[in-house]
Order: C-alpha cells, then structure tokens, then sequence
C-alpha cells in the first residue's frame, strides 16, 4: 500500500525555508559580512525555485531577521560589521546586545 504524499502548506514551507536560511548562512563562509547570496544562487543551492526563496525572504524580512538594499543584497539583520553600516546601526545593535550584568 502507498502512503500519499503529506502536503504542506505554502507558509508552513516558507517559514521552514527561512530557518534553514538563517541557520545555514548565519555567520558561515557562504556570507561574507553578512550579505546573503542571490534569490538565483539561494534557490541553486537550496533545490528550490526563486519564489520560494522570495517567500522565505519575505518571512525573513516580516520577522526583521534581513534588510534588503537596493542594488547591495540582502543582508542578515543585527551584522553591523558589513560594509557600509553607518556608526548609528553599530551604536543600536551594541546598544540592545544583553552581557552578563543584564542576565
């Protein structure tokens, strides 16, 4: 007897994908200062089509993990030390960073 495929919703899918982003270009080689790669380059090594990385981009940016620049890419959200962000950012992030006193 065989098992019918399990469907998954499109925003159950979206939102795995976003945290296999996260979790796969935090802080790796694979991006360098933060930057994400291309939509193109995305969907190539994660076997998926570019709407469903654009999907999982939007999830991203709602949930304020990325910012997408215009003509720059798409960057991980909270990585002040990529080029072009301005002293103001890095001041905010390290402002909101909790250490041990705040524990």
């Amino acid at each position: 007897m065989a098992s019918s495929p399990v469907k998954v919703s499109k925003p159950a899918y979206s939102d795995e994908l976003a945290d296999l982003i996260i979790s796969r270009y935090r802080g790796t080689e694979d991006s360098p200062a933060g930057k994400l790669p291309t939509e193109r380059a995305l969907a190539h090594h994660l076997g998926v089509t570019r709407t469903m990385v654009r999907n999982a981009l939007a999830v991203l940016e709602a949930r304020g993990r990325i910012t997408r620049e215009v003509g720059r890419g798409t960057f991980l959200r909270g990585d002040a030390s990529r080029a072009g962000a301005s002293a103001a950012e890095r001041d905010s992030l390290a402002a909101n960073e909790v250490g041990p006193a705040d524990v």
